[in-house]
C-alpha cells in the first residue's frame, strides 16, 4: 500500500531546519553557498572580536592601572602604619614600670585592656564600616591612634593608660577590614585579585619588623623612652593626611557594576 507524502509538523520543520543549519556549519566553506560563506566570515571576525577584548580585559585586571596601584600603595602604607602605633607596646612598657612605679605583672593590665578592646571593637565596627566610607575610617583610624599614642607619652596613672591603651585597640580593630573593602572595590575581579591580595597580607610582617628596627633606634639615639610614642605617632598622622588627600578626596577607581557583583 503507497502511503502520500506526510506533513511535517510546525515544531518537525524547526528541528529539520536547526539540524540543517548545524550540517551546514560542518561544511568546508568552498561547499557554501555564497551567502553561507559571508555571513561565516562575519561570524568568525564577531567571535575573533570578543575574544579579543575578552583577553585585554583579563589584562587589565591582573595588571592594574594607575588608579589602581596608587589605591594599593596607599592601603599598604596605611596598614604598615596602623602596626608600628600598636606593635611598639613593648618599647614604652619599661618607660611605664618607671614613671607609675609598679612591677611587670600590675603594669600587664594595659595590654590586656588592648585585647578586650579590641575584640569588642571588632564585633561593633561592622556596622560603622557599612554606614562610613572604609577610606574615611582607615584615615581617622590613624589619626586617632596618633592621638592616642600623644597622650600616653603623658599618662602618669595606671587606670588612664589601660583607658587610652583600649582605645587604641577600638580604632586598630578598624584597620584590617577597612584596608580589605576598600582593596576588593579597587580589584573587584576574583581571577585578579589572589596576587595582589597576598602582596597586601605582608604589610602585617613588613610592620611588625619595622618596630624594632626604628622604634628600637630611635629611643637608643634619643635616649627617652617617649621617643617609642612620638615617632609611631608622627607616622600615624602623616598616613592620616596622605590618605585624605590622595585616596578619600580623589576616590577610588570606579568599577563596572557586573565585577562589583562578581566580588
Amino acid at each position: 500500500m503507497m502511503l502520500g507524502p506526510r506533513h511535517l509538523t510546525p515544531a518537525e520543520l524547526k528541528r529539520d531546519a536547526t539540524s540543517r543549519w548545524l550540517l551546514s556549519l560542518t561544511r568546508p566553506a568552498r561547499e557554501l553557498p555564497p551567502k553561507a560563506r559571508e555571513r561565516a566570515r562575519a561570524l568568525k571576525v564577531f567571535l575573533d572580536l570578543g575574544a579579543s577584548r575578552a583577553s585585554q580585559a583579563r589584562k587589565k585586571t591582573q595588571q592594574p592601572g594607575t588608579g589602581r596601584m596608587r589605591v594599593f600603595v596607599l592601603i599598604y602604607a596605611a596598614y604598615v602604619g596602623l602596626l608600628v602605633a600598636r606593635k611598639n607596646y613593648g618599647f614604652w612598657i619599661p618607660h611605664a614600670m618607671r614613671v607609675l612605679d609598679r612591677t611587670k605583672s600590675e603594669v600587664a593590665v594595659i595590654g590586656s585592656s588592648y585585647e578586650m578592646a579590641s575584640g569588642t571593637g571588632a564585633l561593633l565596627n561592622g556596622f560603622v564600616i557599612d554606614v562610613v566610607d572604609p577610606s574615611l575610617a582607615l584615615a581617622c583610624a590613624l589619626a586617632m591612634s596618633a592621638i592616642v599614642n600623644l597622650g600616653l607619652s603623658g599618662a602618669r596613672s595606671l587606670p588612664l593608660m589601660a583607658a587610652l591603651w583600649g582605645c587604641n585597640g577600638v580604632v586598630q580593630s578598624l584597620g584590617w577590614p577597612c584596608v580589605s573593602k576598600v582593596f576588593l572595590r579597587a580589584f573587584p575581579d576574583p581571577k585578579g585579585r589572589g596576587m595582589w591580595y597576598s602582596i597586601l597580607s605582608t604589610s602585617q610582617n613588613v610592620g611588625a619588623a619595622l618596630v624594632p628596627l626604628l622604634v628600637a633606634q630611635a629611643v637608643a639615639r634619643a635616649g627617652d623612652a617617649r621617643v617609642a610614642f612620638y615617632l609611631p605617632a608622627t607616622l600615624a598622622l602623616i598616613l592620616s593626611v596622605v590618605l585624605l588627600k590622595f585616596l578619600w578626596r580623589s576616590g577610588e577607581p570606579q568599577t563596572t557594576t557586573a565585577a562589583a557583583a562578581a566580588a
